[in-house]
């Protein structure tokens, strides 16, 4: 593949102060969009950020709320369960009586 070469008539002009003044114009508002759009992440990231702290936090509430409400069901059922044994041992730790075998009605 060979190498092309440009004739000389096909060279690009020489730019003009005009012509330097616009692209200078065109970079200066494409670098203000750029800022603008760099703002407008950032603002999405931190929003993003405390939504999802947000929900982080109610979620972990929520857990602690439901772990409590279990540990106090434990504890009533370890309560009631004692009590039941406790009713079922009789007087003096005697072990409870047999029930008696006879004809049922």
């Amino acid at each position: 593949h060979e190498p092309q070469v440009v004739p000389a008539t096909d060279q690009r002009r020489v730019l003009e102060p005009e012509d330097l003044a616009r692209a200078s114009e065109h970079i200066t508002q494409v670098q203000a969009e750029v800022d603008e759009l760099r703002q407008a992440m950032f603002e999405a990231r931190r929003g993003h950020h405390e939504l999802r702290s947000e929900h982080l936090g109610a979620i972990k509430q929520a857990h602690e709320e439901q772990r409590q409400a279990i540990l106090a069901k434990r504890a009533q059922f370890a309560d009631a369960w004692e009590q039941l044994r406790q009713e079922r041992k009789g007087p003096d730790d005697e072990p409870p009586e047999a029930p008696k075998k006879g004809k049922r009605r």
